[in-house]
């Protein structure tokens, strides 16, 4: 397949299958912990345990929930997939439950992977798959204590893969992409974050990604060179501006980094040293291209999204038809409220 701007995806080699098939092996070595013994006694809160309870209920048929128990805020992937799993176990337990979170966890990444591979190769995916697979701690915490969150992350990774596979060109892609955003909406509202950064990946993604491949070269970038980011050549004044404040940005970002390692400098932030200059210098970059950049002004001029807009819209209406259908028949609370009477 190719992109919009005519750039072969990788293939998919033997070699890079067993690579992220190790990765899910490590992935899972390392929650063996959650997984057996004492562990599965430890961790759980009272959210999580409604989860199992929903998903115990299913697998007997005493309920098929449309949403978390008494509410209308949150759906019950989880609860579904535990129930599954909990028949192919012949229990619904502790186990089951935490399978099904590592399940979607692991299918996040595999969703990730596929979709970073085809914007900047199979390295950086690959590198992205094992961080997420050893290092974040949230991700931990989804497996130890299910709270709705990792639907989020597997529902974004489905999202953000098919908008980055198919780049959304087709009518059919907007009615398959507004399909995911209202399933995705109905299990949890968090998605429209996702849903938004994979619409950006798609409509910008074809030309930006293309561009910045090549173009976030760490000397282009740092030193601004017009010539190689493929800019149309601003005046003598402006690019002295443009990089002084860049090399600003970068200076407060290694002191965000020296603060983080708790060395005592003087840094510039409101909560994170690391990530805020990180944001900052994102946002500038994309700010230069919109500013400066020749490819990116050329494809938005000639890229029309409206039949693809009105497909999403009905797809979405179809992903959320459970809800709708659901709140016509009384299947669950209008509004999300106290349970206390007051």
């Amino acid at each position: 397949m190719k992109d919009a701007d005519g750039a072969s995806a990788p293939p998919l080699r033997a070699a890079e299958a067993f690579a992220f098939a190790g990765i899910v092996l490590v992935f899972f070595l390392l929650r063996i912990p959650l997984l057996r013994g004492d562990g599965l006694l430890l961790g759980w809160n009272s959210d999580a345990a409604i989860f199992g309870l929903m998903a115990k209920a299913i697998a007997e048929g005493r309920d098929l929930p449309l949403f978390f128990w008494g509410q209308s805020y949150m759906g019950p992937l989880t609860a579904y997939l535990a129930a599954a799993v909990g028949m192919l176990l012949g229990h619904v337990g502790p186990l089951a439950l935490r399978l099904a979170v590592a399940i979607e966890v692991v299918a996040a990444i595999a969703f990730y992977w596929l979709g970073l591979r085809r914007g900047f190769g199979r390295g950086a995916a690959l590198l992205t798959a094992l961080w997420l697979a050893i290092g974040p701690g949230f991700l931990f915490r989804f497996v130890s204590a299910p709270i709705g969150a990792e639907q989020v992350f597997v529902l974004g990774g489905a999202i953000f893969w098919f908008a980055a596979q198919t780049g959304l060109r087709r009518v059919r892609d907007g009615f398959v992409f507004g399909l995911l955003a209202g399933l995705g909406w109905w299990i949890n509202q968090g998605i429209v974050f996702a849903a938004g950064a994979a619409v950006a990946v798609a409509v910008i993604g074809p030309c930006v990604w293309s561009t910045l491949r090549d173009a976030l070269r760490f000397t282009a970038r740092v030193a601004v060179r017009p010539e190689r980011l493929d800019w149309r050549e601003p005046d003598r004044v402006t690019l002295l501006l443009v990089r002084a404040i860049q090399i600003v940005l970068i200076v407060v970002l290694v002191l965000g980094v020296l603060r983080a390692a708790q060395f005592s400098v003087p840094a510039f932030f409101l909560f994170e040293p690391v990530q805020e200059p990180l944001i900052a210098i994102a946002a500038y970059n994309v700010i230069l291209e919109l500013l400066f950049g020749t490819r990116l002004r050329a494809w938005m001029m000639r890229a029309r999204w409206l039949p693809q807009g009105i497909a999403a819209i009905a797809g979405a209406a179809i992903g959320y038809a459970p809800v709708i259908v659901g709140g016509i028949a009384g299947a669950y609370p209008k509004t999300y409220g106290f349970s206390a009477p007051f």
